[in-house]
């Protein structure tokens, strides 16, 4: 899998480069984020339609945060769909993490299909003069 980097003000963002090969039918897409700035350190929006908060499986290793989550592969019973635009396979994301943010206190709730994770900032260092 190619490894992409974008690097916007904040936090850089990845395609997940995943050690495991992908089975041929398992679809993985790069949702849609938003990362926004607030007083008390960053707000990333993820766009998941149709999952649950039991869906997402959220890592933290070295300076990277992995998001990860699956759609149900099966049809609710009696149901035939008949177009299928959003929740198939599985959704994948990477954020590269900068130095300020506190990776033992993250956050996050799953609300109307968004799912918001918040990256405090760590609390400044003070340094008392004898």
């Amino acid at each position: 899998m190619m490894h992409v980097v974008v690097q916007p003000r904040i936090l850089r963002q990845a395609a997940e480069k995943n050690s495991n090969p992908v089975a041929a039918s398992e679809r993985v897409s790069l949702p849609a984020a938003n990362i926004v700035a607030v007083e008390s350190g960053w707000n990333i929006q993820i766009a998941a339609p149709g999952l649950t908060k039991e869906s997402f499986q959220l890592k933290v290793e070295g300076r990277n945060l992995e998001l990860r989550a699956a759609y149900p592969s099966t049809e609710a019973d009696g149901q035939k769909r008949l177009r299928r635009e959003f929740g198939e396979g599985v959704l994948s994301r990477t954020f590269q993490l900068p130095d300020t943010a506190d990776t033992t206190a993250i956050q996050a709730r799953y609300e109307a299909g968004v799912l918001t994770i918040h990256l405090p900032k760590k609390a400044p260092v003070k340094v008392e003069i004898a």
